[in-house]
């Protein structure tokens, strides 16, 4: 039994990682997104001593840009500069990876980790963006591994990994403001298994734990836009610039070109949703620790689908990784 077991864990990690370096191999090859561009550009201009949202244009939150500061001021203006940035998105795939399968492991079971995890890199979604230079693609990882925390924050009934796992809540909305959604989540599901708790007051020890976690990057930030008298222009561009954007909504837009790309996995990912989620609704969401990825996934999947302004394919990146676990 232990060597059957041993050649299935073998088997899947082959499996895994023979998809993924079948989807790595584009990198170096693919033309660059405009949008990669501007944040590679934005990174170089952060190293001439240039104030992000003051002294150019930028909408989107601070830290990929802080992430490749240090690439640029190690390669200068060359085309290593470029490719270091994918490669950089190519470490952070990785981490999303092993954050699926380890969410997965602790909330479900060993084989739906390693089956998560090859649905995850084996949909067009993931070969099409996940490589590319996006605030998503760190946001997505810094995200998993709050939900990761909170997990294993209520099975060890841990106030320290509350604290952490609203640490990297907060990291991951320093990375884009569609973390906001999977935060709104994380919230939510903590809420509906408040009935498993013993003490009324226990929900609000988690919910005070997130938010302390939470709030100390977001601090941090604030110090530093203060510092450089920024703060009116970094809330204009990155929150109130976002909310004027030209609302355009086509929810079935994206769900449509991701279909016609990838139409037999996607249906059955969104089968498989539509079915845990009733599951789970009718045990009155009984099981508390397979019930995180499963509300969290959900509230993300309605907000980019019912109120994210303009149907981009990276947006649908973000419900991916939970879409993929149920």
């Amino acid at each position: 039994m232990n060597k059957l077991k041993t050649l299935f864990i073998i088997l899947g990690i082959a499996i895994v990682v023979s998809v993924y370096l079948n989807a790595v191999l584009d990198v170096s090859i693919r033309v660059f997104d405009p949008d990669e561009l501007e944040h590679l550009h934005a990174a170089r201009a952060l190293n001439r001593d240039s104030i992000i949202y003051k002294d150019f244009f930028e909408h989107h939150m601070p830290l990929l840009y802080l992430l490749l500061k240090p690439l640029h001021l190690y390669l200068q203006d060359t085309i290593s500069y470029l490719f270091s940035g994918r490669w950089l998105m190519v470490g952070f795939s990785v981490i999303t990876c092993l954050l699926i399968f380890l969410i997965c492991r602790i909330a479900y079971s060993s084989a739906s980790a390693y089956l998560s995890t090859f649905i995850f890199i084996s949909h067009f979604l993931f070969r099409h963006k996940a490589m590319e230079i996006r605030p998503d693609n760190v946001m997505i990882p810094a995200f998993l591994l709050a939900v990761l925390l909170l997990i294993r924050g209520e099975k060890y009934k841990s106030k320290f990994l509350f604290f952490l796992s609203g640490l990297f809540m907060s990291l991951a909305f320093l990375t884009s403001i569609k973390a906001s959604y999977g935060i709104i989540g994380c919230f939510a599901a903590i809420w509906l298994n408040r009935k498993r708790y013993e003490h009324s007051k226990t929900i609000w020890n988690r919910i005070f734990f997130v938010g302390f976690g939470s709030a100390i990057p977001f601090l941090v930030t604030l110090g530093y836009l203060f510092k450089y008298s920024m703060v009116q222009e970094f809330f204009y561009y990155t929150l109130f610039i976002n909310l004027k954007w030209q609302y355009n909504f086509q929810p079935w837009r994206s769900l449509s070109i991701v279909s016609m790309n990838d139409p037999a996995l996607t249906t059955l990912l969104v089968i498989a949703w539509i079915f845990f989620l009733y599951r789970a609704a009718k045990k009155n969401f009984d099981n508390a620790l397979s019930n995180y990825p499963l509300i969290i996934g959900s509230v993300i999947l309605l907000f980019v689908l019912f109120l994210t302004p303009n149907p981009y394919l990276q947006n649908l990146s973000y419900p991916l990784p939970f879409l993929s676990m149920f």
